[in-house]
């Protein structure tokens, strides 16, 4: 009788342990499923919003700022009235203006550097480790 209620917890245990893997792995794909339809939906604001004759490329920095402030400003008002599906696409337009921005204005990335700060600048001063470009001389060596 005492090996079979062992067996029985053995089995128990390791069905919750494959119920456990199981969740994680759908928990895990429901994630990467939400991840691409955002990502979907931001790609599509961009291109949309590129195609607009009325919208269009920024035409300065200047009027770059002003509408990511515009949408931020939309996004803020949304949250603080708890009007959370606003708020997200409020956040899917932020992004997209976000990166028009990039877009219009930035050089193309250094892709050899991890670091975030030499892919915009030749001006970076970093950590080795980042894989920075520049660094100032060691005054030791």
């Amino acid at each position: 009788m005492y090996i079979h209620m062992a067996s029985l917890a053995y089995k128990i245990r390791i069905r919750r342990r494959i119920t456990g893997e199981v969740e994680k792995l759908m928990t895990e794909t429901e994630t990467r499923n939400k991840i691409k339809s955002i990502l979907a939906a931001l790609l599509d604001e961009v291109i949309n919003t590129r195609e607009d004759p009325a919208k269009g490329p920024y035409k300065s920095t200047h009027e770059g700022l002003g509408v990511i402030r515009e949408e931020y400003m939309e996004f803020e008002a949304d949250m603080f009235d708890n009007k959370t599906q606003d708020a997200c696409m409020e956040a899917i337009q932020l992004a997209s203006s976000a990166m028009n921005f990039v877009i219009d204005f930035k050089q193309p990335f250094a892709s050899n550097s991890s670091c975030l700060q030499c892919k915009f600048s030749n001006e970076c001063f970093g950590p080795r480790d980042n894989g920075c470009r520049r660094f100032p001389e060691d005054p030791t060596s």
